[in-house]
């Protein structure tokens, strides 16, 4: 590890274009960057290979959803095994046993294997975010996987909004939280605090990696950004342009702040039932 204890990951910032082919190659280019500087992960941005479809209803964008045998992953998994990265992948993934689709992310290893997929939670239908119409919930809990830089999980986009998906994945044993999304310049810093409070409240490293470029009347923020386990930024977010941003993380942190701030040991689950019980509000949307 680098400096003997920490552990250089790379957020990938990525401007998508129509033309997905190019974009791939792109995000290839950019892998290739990141691990020069000497990344031993790379996180790449919510739907970065595609233009932001759930901007409206499209039908013919339903093309682009593939399996995890598809085209998109094998070019990600092929350059993962070439300069020995782990990559965290999103993509509009399609279950051909189900037909059912999802906006999941994989966790791809150095040797270019799949180590687990996760499907996203929490699935949004609002103006800019038509994503019900394309996704399904996902339907694989919160896994956690074993990389570099410790125990990891990965969230998208608006799930980091629910204080639910972070705890469940720190109880499962997560350190770091990888999530990319896209927030918009107009409603940034309502995703940064939410990030903040809860990477401080449960002790762990929060990466988030945005998108950028202005598509369809929105200005994504990009502004990718480490949230340490004490709730602090551990620099200035990047900027809202294209970049490999970098970031040294040491994975023995969450531990100390849980020791200092313990807030996973005075939990009372007795109490908490409530949570799994869906209110009014729920059981109508």
């Amino acid at each position: 590890m680098a400096n003997g204890q920490t552990v250089k990951i790379a957020g990938i910032q990525f401007a998508a274009k129509p033309d997905v082919a190019r974009n791939v190659r792109r995000a290839l280019d950019m892998l290739d960057a990141a691990a020069e500087r000497g990344a031993r992960m790379a996180i790449l941005s919510e739907l970065w290979a595609y233009p932001w479809f759930v901007a409206r209803v499209d039908e013919t964008a339903r093309a682009w959803a593939e399996p995890a045998t598809g085209p998109l992953l094998g070019a990600m998994r092929e350059k993962a095994a070439q300069r020995q990265l782990f990559v965290i992948c999103p993509w509009y993934e399609r279950d051909d046993e189900t037909g059912r689709t999802y906006n999941s992310a994989a966790l791809i290893d150095a040797q270019g294997e799949i180590a687990g997929v996760y499907r996203k939670m929490h699935v949004p239908s609002a103006p800019g975010w038509e994503e019900r119409h394309y996704f399904s919930p996902g339907d694989r809990g919160f896994g956690v996987f074993d990389t570099p830089a410790g125990k990891t999980a990965i969230l998208l986009g608006w799930d980091v909004f629910f204080p639910e998906a972070l705890r469940e994945a720190v109880l499962a044993g997560a350190q770091l939280i990888a999530a990319p999304l896209a927030a918009t310049a107009a409603n940034d810093d309502l995703w940064r605090r939410a990030a903040l409070a809860g990477a401080f409240a449960n002790g762990c490293w929060l990466l988030r990696v945005g998108r950028v470029g202005k598509e369809n009347g929105m200005a994504f923020a990009g502004a990718s950004f480490c949230a340490a386990p004490t709730g602090d930024l551990l620099d200035e977010p990047a900027s809202d342009g294209e970049a490999v941003v970098f970031w040294d993380l040491d994975p023995r942190a969450p531990a100390v702040v849980r020791r200092d701030w313990p807030f996973l040991r005075d939990r009372r689950p007795d109490q908490y039932a409530a949570l799994t019980v869906p209110t009014k509000t729920e059981d109508q949307t």
